[in-house]
């Protein structure tokens, strides 16, 4: 999802996968209209999904509305704390220690990790200048905190990487 200030800059605003929810948040909203706009990398089929029958339910009381509400408000609270991490980023005043706070969580502790994003948008997505992230990215390389191939990053040195993220 993207958003576009008053001067026409775009803004990463989320990087879905295959199979994600987008516009939950949105469709909840009592006359929402949208901030952010969505584009697909690849074809997609989209599934419009009336919100007052996913909370009104049917007659019935099936099972099965009860658990598309709990997965429903489920992503709603998976993209509530991305976008407070995301926040945590974007507060960190140094490019180094916006990169390794960025790094260590998309690590989730394995040593070895790809993002699925593109430089560009990983610029985009921590709000900085693309030159200066791969400028940033290759002086870290080059002291031995991290080592990457495209979008493939592997940890070298966590623990400084850490002390960056502070």
């Amino acid at each position: 999802a993207e958003a576009v200030n008053a001067a026409g800059e775009h803004t990463l605003m989320a990087w879905h996968g295959p199979g994600a929810l987008v516009g939950d948040v949105l469709m909840s909203t009592p006359g929402g209209v949208s901030p952010v706009y969505v584009i697909a990398a690849e074809a997609t089929t989209v599934l419009f999904l009336p919100f007052s029958q996913i909370m009104g339910g049917c007659r019935e009381c099936c099972p099965a509305h009860s658990r598309l509400r709990e997965n429903l408000i489920g992503e709603i609270a998976q993209k509530y704390w991305a976008q407070r991490r995301r926040l945590g980023y974007l507060s960190v005043s140094s490019l180094r220690g916006r990169i390794a706070m960025y790094l260590l969580d998309r690590s989730g502790g394995a040593a070895t990790f790809s993002l699925g994003l593109s430089r560009e948008n990983m610029a985009d997505y921590l709000c900085v200048n693309r030159s200066a992230l791969s400028r940033e990215l290759a002086r870290m390389k080059q002291e031995g905190l991290i080592d990457y191939y495209r979008d493939t990053f592997r940890l070298l040195d966590p623990d400084a990487l850490a002390r960056w993220a502070q």
